[in-house]
């Protein structure tokens, strides 16, 4: 009875390993039909030592991040857009409200603050590595936009800055 515990534990085992190993497999496969797609574009992507393709477009860095293995893929392209560690913004306040407009009013993007850098992200659920090619370029298209209009509604609310912690106050004495 233990040899047939230990062989069904062992054919599991293997099953298992199989099944792993055709998921990593499919997904280094996919991340070369990015890499490749990027290469013949003229972006001279590199991957970095997390698995992560990085690529120049327009003198920026974008970062393109595989997630998951079989269909529909997740993957997330990212730019660190702004760092928000320079003196043009320094009142964090405004630079969550401008996220919080940015965020709601640009389509597919979300800005996400790491460690003092503003990133501007777009996730993307793609039925096969192929769809990639048909996406990308206005994937980028967003992502620029939603930087811009990060630094455009920055520069609005700092201007109406005396408006806002007016409604601000106003605000807060509604709910006390």
């Amino acid at each position: 009875m233990k040899l047939i515990h230990k062989l069904l534990f062992l054919v599991l085992l293997s099953l298992l390993s199989v099944s792993l190993c055709g998921q990593e497999r499919e997904q280094n496969n996919a991340r070369n039909n990015y890499f490749s797609f990027l290469k013949e574009e003229g972006f001279s992507p590199q991957t970095d030592k997390d698995g992560d393709i990085q690529f120049e477009k327009d003198s920026q860095f974008y970062y393109l991040l595989v997630y998951d293995e079989t269909p529909p893929l997740y993957i997330q392209i990212q730019n660190p857009g702004v760092n928000l560690s320079g003196s043009e913004f320094n009142n964090y306040e405004i630079i969550l409200k401008a996220m919080n407009t940015v965020n709601l009013k640009q389509r597919l993007t979300k800005l996400v603050i790491e460690e003092g850098i503003l990133y501007c992200r777009i996730e993307l659920l793609i039925q096969n590595a192929n769809s990639f090619r048909y996406l990308f370029y206005r994937s980028m298209q967003y992502l620029n936009d939603s930087s811009e209009a990060f630094k455009v509604e920055y520069e609005r609310l700092k201007e109406t800055k005396p408006a806002i912690e007016e409604k601000d106050n106003l605000a807060k004495r509604i709910v006390i």
